[in-house]
C-alpha cells in the first residue's frame, strides 16, 4: 500500500502537534508539582468562611501548598469544628507555636490559609 506525501505530511503534523500540546500542558499547568512528595498538615478551625478545596496555603507570605480536604469534626462537647487538610512542601519546617489564620487576598479575592512562623526557639511540629 502506497501513501501519498500529503498523507505523510498530515500525519507528521498531527504527531508534532500532539507532542507540543502535551509539553505545553506540563509547562503551563504545573503538572510537575503533582509528582513531588508533599507533607500533610491538619489544621483545626472554628469557622472557615466558605474556603474551598484548592485554596493556597502560605507560610510567611510564600506559597507552600494548597488545601486538599475540608471536613466537619464534632467533638464530645457539642462543639463543631472544621478540619482542613493541607498539602505542603516537605522542606518547610513549621514550628509548634506557629499560628494559622484564614485571610482573603484583595478586596474580592479568594480565601487562603496564612501560617505565621513561630519563634526560633520553638521545636518543629511533629507528624
Amino acid at each position: 500500500m502506497e501513501y501519498r506525501s500529503s498523507e505523510v505530511k498530515a500525519g507528521f503534523f498531527i504527531f508534532v502537534s500532539m507532542v507540543v500540546l502535551i509539553v505545553m500542558i506540563f509547562v503551563l499547568g504545573d503538572i510537575k508539582d503533582y509528582f513531588k512528595p508533599m507533607k500533610m498538615l491538619r489544621i483545626v478551625f472554628n469557622f472557615t468562611g466558605g474556603m474551598e478545596v484548592g485554596a493556597p496555603v502560605r507560610y510567611a507570605g510564600l506559597d507552600i501548598g494548597s488545601v486538599r480536604g475540608i471536613e466537619l469534626l464534632g467533638d464530645d462537647q457539642d462543639h463543631d469544628r472544621v478540619v482542613v487538610m493541607a498539602e505542603i512542601n516537605p522542606q518547610i519546617i513549621i514550628k509548634k507555636n506557629s499560628v494559622a489564620m484564614i485571610k482573603t487576598s484583595g478586596l474580592m479575592g479568594g480565601l487562603y490559609i496564612d501560617v505565621r512562623p513561630g519563634t526560633q526557639g520553638s521545636p518543629p511540629l511533629g507528624e
